[in-house]
């Protein structure tokens, strides 16, 4: 993993406008470019409208991390489950949410979950 510096499109979870939300989302595809969306279950008749999807495409470029980590090529093969939601005022989208496990992304790309501190099962109890 290479450290870049954090700025417009920084994953770290706050929206930076416009601008910023579309280098983010660029940012994050670029290291799976033949990646595909399939569409499960669309609601359109509601607002927001939701749609249930699946990613599937292959890590082979830079992947930008919380933090401004980048992962590079690893190769894997992912296949991620979300949901988006969409709203429509005066013929122009108002918000997109896309809502995923980033735990699971990130498992199938050969991360885990790592705790600052690890403590022993005495040292739990006595903080409890």
């Amino acid at each position: 993993m290479s450290q870049s510096g954090r700025g417009p499109g920084d994953p770290g979870g706050r929206s930076g406008g416009a601008r910023a939300d579309r280098l983010l989302l660029r940012r994050s595809v670029q290291g799976f470019p033949g990646m595909r969306m399939t569409v499960w279950h669309t609601v359109l008749c509601t607002d927001p409208a939701v749609t249930e999807w699946l990613l599937t495409g292959t890590h082979t470029g830079p992947f930008l991390l919380p933090g401004g980590q980048v992962l590079e090529r690893t190769g894997r093969h992912v296949a991620v489950r979300g949901t988006s939601t969409c709203s429509v005022g005066n013929d122009k989208i108002i918000s997109h949410r896309m809502y995923f496990d980033q735990l699971e992304l990130y498992t199938q790309l050969g991360g885990r979950l790592a705790f600052d501190e690890q403590l022993s099962p005495c040292e739990r109890r006595a903080e409890d």
